[in-house]
């Protein structure tokens, strides 16, 4: 099957019937359990995590207990004894109601775990007793030759409709925008899209090396906001965590970025509270500091069809620059936005249109001569 981005296995699982399990395939760190979050909140079910590879039998099955046997007033036999298994906690509610079953590392699981998991997705149902008819089953597994894991029964696979999952850092830049992740950790991975996931289908893992994944990020920034560290960008600590949680090359990248962040001015607030920032814009910016501000824009236009009112805060952020030298700076940067993509194309040609005044304002102050006729 095609490579399916989050958003888009959310939409296809949330629509299909509830007897028809999923496998949802791919590297650790992408969020293939939140998918089964997402799944749950759309469709209003408590979500059920049970990650088989910490479990046992006896934990899939249930523990048995002895009935005892029923006499009649003479002493006769009416039921024998024998032996049954009471179902575990998971099982019983999945049976009583509607959930999320989400079997999570299933090919990592013993095989007689898998085995239990195998009739379930089978059957729907263990010891005789079934799930509910409205439970969904989502199973997910790491699905390289990186990984230590159990090969899947080709029987069992025939029962799933099989997904590869791939991250997607515009639905992962939403979700950590809405989610509160700093915006400095979604500006660089945003940027650095190469330090944000390492495909390991792409290049062989290196033994006990760390890599960055998305779930990795989300720990940065949970551990360094606990730690204050983010108004202490020049603390080494906050080195070690970020390259404890991402590894060397991407940990080191990240702490040298946030040095150099100017974290008062994004390109959200340049595009849609221009107001707020107006005043220090006015009182001056170095040329490094413009084309950092530049750079965020950049990056934004290439997932972000802008408004005309967001491309008139840029023209207004141009009118307040210092010199020509920053607007023609800037402007050379947006300009070749159109060699970018599509959306960059868009928004360059936006650009042209509210900023050219600016730009020709720029020549009269001796910013350029030829930079100044292509902007025309």
């Amino acid at each position: 099957m095609a490579n399916l981005f989050p958003d888009n296995v959310i939409k296809l699982i949330s629509s299909l019937p509830p007897e028809q399990a999923v496998l949802i395939r791919g590297p650790h760190g992408i969020g293939k359990s939140q998918v089964a979050a997402e799944v749950g909140r759309l469709l209003d079910l408590p979500v059920i995590d049970l990650r088989l590879s910490q479990m046992t039998e006896g934990d899939f099955l249930g523990l048995p207990r002895i009935v005892e046997p029923e006499l009649d007033a003479e002493g006769n036999t009416i039921k024998f004894g024998m032996t049954e298994f009471r179902p575990p906690w998971w099982f019983v509610k999945a049976m009583t109601e509607p959930v999320v079953l989400l079997l999570d590392e299933v090919n990592r699981a013993v095989t007689e775990v898998m085995q239990c998991a195998f009739q379930l997705i089978l059957d729907r149902m263990i010891q005789g007793r079934r799930i509910h008819p409205g439970t969904r089953i989502i199973a997910a597994v790491n699905a390289s030759h990186h990984y230590q894991v159990n090969e899947m029964d080709p029987a069992l696979l025939d029962r799933f409709l099989t997904v590869d999952m791939v991250p997607s850092i515009k639905v992962w830049k939403i979700w950590a925008q809405k989610a509160g992740i700093d915006s400095a950790i979604v500006e660089f991975c945003t940027q650095h899209t190469d330090h944000w996931w390492h495909n390991p289908g792409t290049s062989n893992l290196e033994p006990n090396k760390i890599y960055p994944t998305p779930r990795s990020w989300e720990m940065v920034n949970r551990d360094l906001a606990h730690m204050g560290l983010f108004n202490s960008p020049s603390d080494q600590l906050f080195r070690f965590v970020a390259q404890g949680l991402v590894g060397d090359e991407a940990g080191s990248a990240f702490f040298d970025f946030v040095k150099n962040y100017d974290r008062n001015i994004s390109a959200e607030q340049l595009l849609n509270q221009y107001d707020t920032i107006k005043e220090r814009v006015k009182s001056g910016l170095t040329i490094d500091q413009v084309m950092t501000i530049v750079e965020k824009l950049a990056n934004h236009s290439k997932t972000t069809k802008w408004k005309q009112g967001q491309v008139q805060n840029i023209a207004n952020f141009m009118a307040d620059l210092a010199n020509g030298e920053q607007v023609f700076a800037m402007w050379n940067k947006l300009n070749g936005l159109s060699k970018d993509s599509e959306l960059g194309k868009v928004n360059a040609l936006l650009v042209h249109r509210f900023c050219k005044e600016h730009i020709l304002a720029a020549v009269g102050h001796g910013g350029g001569g030829r930079t100044a006729a292509a902007a025309t």
